[in-house]
């Protein structure tokens, strides 16, 4: 039976000198999960605004969201957009929901 101990004699646990295999620099590892978490943001948010939207509450949320984002932001962070001629209800399609990544 093969072990650590074959191949990494003095090995003690943990390894902190290893090299990130893909070879990229640690922080473009972090920006893309914080792109990650932020586009998951965004669509929660698009969730909570098409309820929001078929309980009449959207001016609520946004004013909300304007409290809690950026202080840069001017517009309303979630929009209904119908499309010309749309004879259907509704639904996420029709959400469009500002970016928050810039």
């Amino acid at each position: 039976m093969l072990s650590l101990g074959n191949f990494f004699p003095r090995w003690k646990g943990l390894r902190d000198d290893l090299d990130f295999l893909l070879e990229e620099d640690l922080s473009h590892v972090n920006l893309c999960a914080l792109h990650c978490e932020m586009r998951n943001t965004e669509q929660i948010i698009g969730s909570v605004g098409l309820m929001s939207y078929r309980c009449n509450a959207l001016k609520e949320l946004n004013a909300k969201l304007s409290e809690l984002g950026p202080g840069t932001f001017k517009d309303n962070y979630v929009k209904i957009k119908e499309r010309k001629g749309q004879d259907t209800c509704i639904d996420r399609s029709n959400v469009k929901v500002s970016s928050m990544s810039g």
